[in-house]
């Protein structure tokens, strides 16, 4: 399994995740494939319904609704990447995290823009505005 060490998908209010498949009869017409979460409890049942799915679509929607608790962590974590560069993400992708199970980040508070501070010795009380030090000595200018 992919993921069990997630956080973002151990926290989801999904079935617990990360998911597998259970395949039976791989090979024939009558093929099924169980979703099972991490526990092995039955999450879905998907099969054929008709000659006109072809196999590679088949394994393509196999993975996808296997995956989909880690599709769902990538986007989350990049969701969260782009608010913390300041970024305003899209509502639509937090309305389709917070509605497949992932967390609601409306509520996220972004993060301030850092100002760098600059230091005054003068204004902290080490030296005076005049190069003299606290104990009254004159200080070197340096350069």
């Amino acid at each position: 399994m992919r993921g069990e060490n997630d956080i973002i998908i151990r926290n989801l209010d999904t079935a617990p995740a990360p998911w597998h498949n259970k395949p039976t009869n791989p090979t024939e017409n009558s093929r099924r494939d169980w979703i099972l979460d991490n526990t092995g409890t039955e999450i879905a049942v998907l099969a054929p319904t008709s000659e006109g799915f072809r196999p590679e679509q088949y394994r393509a929607t196999l993975a996808l609704i296997t995956l989909a608790p880690n599709l769902l962590s990538a986007l989350v974590q990049q969701t969260v990447y782009l608010m913390e560069r300041g970024d305003t993400p899209n509502p639509h992708t937090l309305e389709l995290i917070r509605d497949a199970g992932g967390p609601d980040l409306t509520a996220a508070e972004q993060p301030a823009a850092k100002t760098p501070k600059t230091w005054d010795n003068a204004s902290q009380g080490l030296i005076d505005s005049e190069l003299k030090t606290t104990t009254g000595k004159q200080q070197r200018p340096l350069g």
